[in-house]
């Protein structure tokens, strides 16, 4: 017992000189010291391996936007892939701005750049701890577009009422068009963005194969969000729904075939690249209505889309009478049919517009349907 005791006294030796040469053992004393001034922090989502928080120190944001913007996030050697990751998804305290317009900048080249190699959990990691970075219209829509959501991209688009004339508007709308079927109006408004003196030749090149249902083969080498996104479009019928045979009518019941699995945004892409016919111009609400070809079913899809109430109720319809099952269209179009004014739907087809609702669990469009009869 003594030897034990002897052993923890020895132990506890070192802590008690501690305390004494602290004075612990005398009455309490409080030191103060003045906080230094508080920084700015840029949240990261590398958990390990993650770069010291002072990266950015001594650099301008003007030089780290244009470090951003050069990096090469396409290498195919996966060292510098890897080099690239990790700088742009630590976190630290962000390069010193003059103003705040450079701040904006830095802030955008940023997101692009996480955009660029950030996928799935990481995108969404990275917004959540850094949210004044999507904040934008076009962040949004470049956001939207990273995760494949041309629908939530052209939305926004619609929806902007100023600067609507300004080139990365007037360029997100001829893409629009295209993507919707529209290749008449997407033509005029790419007409008018290259005589405004806009000059991409990638993303012309790229809209102009999307106009002609001619796809681009070789890879696309660009940071630019847009054009990227419409390089995928390509071959999206292809890659996603397997579509067997040239015609539209095997295109079309292809495409019924695989509807409950196929996401809106590819539907809406089919669609429109059977709709479309070089040689011929858009059909009109009349036509295609009185048209039974896949290529009018498709059109009516089209101009359902744009927001008339009939066409999309014909086009139901129709792929009822194709085989599919109503309230899996409802479900499927439900964004569509929220876009629909409630006086367009009641008088086209209330009980199915009614029905769409219900089904969806949609209180919005009852309290919108109630309210206009």
């Amino acid at each position: 017992m003594k030897r034990i005791t002897v052993i923890a006294a020895a132990l506890l030796w070192p802590t008690l000189s501690f305390a004494q040469d602290y004075g612990l053992s005398g009455p309490a004393q409080i030191e103060t010291e003045t906080l230094g001034e508080a920084q700015d922090f840029d949240a990261g989502v590398l958990t390990d391996g993650a770069l010291d928080s002072q990266l950015w120190q001594g650099t301008s944001a003007a030089r780290a936007t244009s470090l951003l913007s050069m990096a090469p996030l396409e290498s195919n050697d996966p060292i510098i892939r890897d080099m690239v990751r990790t700088v742009i998804l630590s976190g630290g305290v962000p390069p010193r701005a003059r103003s705040a317009s450079e701040d904006a900048a830095y802030g955008a080249a940023r997101l692009q750049a996480v955009m660029a190699v950030g996928k799935g959990e990481v995108l969404d990691g990275f917004l959540a701890r850094n949210p004044d970075l999507a904040q934008s219209p076009l962040a949004q829509v470049d956001l939207a577009l990273t995760k494949g959501d041309h629908l939530r991209a052209c939305e926004i688009s619609d929806a902007i009422t100023t600067e609507r004339g300004a080139p990365q508007w007037v360029r997100l709308r001829a893409a629009c068009h295209a993507l919707r079927g529209e290749m008449a109006a997407a033509e005029l408004t790419r007409d008018l963005l290259r005589s405004s003196g806009y000059e991409n030749p990638a993303f012309y090149k790229q809209l102009g194969a999307l106009i002609a249902d001619s796809p681009v083969t070789e890879a696309v080498a660009t940071k630019d969000v847009l054009t990227n996104y419409l390089a995928s479009q390509g071959q999206a019928s292809e890659e996603n729904l397997e579509l067997e045979g040239t015609s539209r009518e095997a295109d079309l019941e292809a495409l019924f075939e695989t509807f409950t699995t196929t996401d809106l945004a590819t539907i809406e892409n089919v669609l429109g690249n059977i709709s479309f016919d070089i040689a011929s111009p858009d059909l009109d609400l009349e036509t295609a209505l009185s048209d039974p070809s896949a290529r009018a079913t498709a059109r009516l899809f089209i101009l359902g889309r744009a927001g008339d109430a009939a066409a999309l109720d014909s086009f139901i319809t129709r792929a009822t009478q194709a085989g599919l099952r109503e309230d899996d269209i409802l479900v499927k179009f439900k964004p569509l049919i929220q876009s629909l004014s409630g006086q367009a739907r009641i008088e086209t087809n209330l009980k199915r517009y009614a029905r769409a609702a219900f089904v969806t669990r949609d209180l919005g469009s009852l309290q919108s349907l109630y309210a206009a009869l």
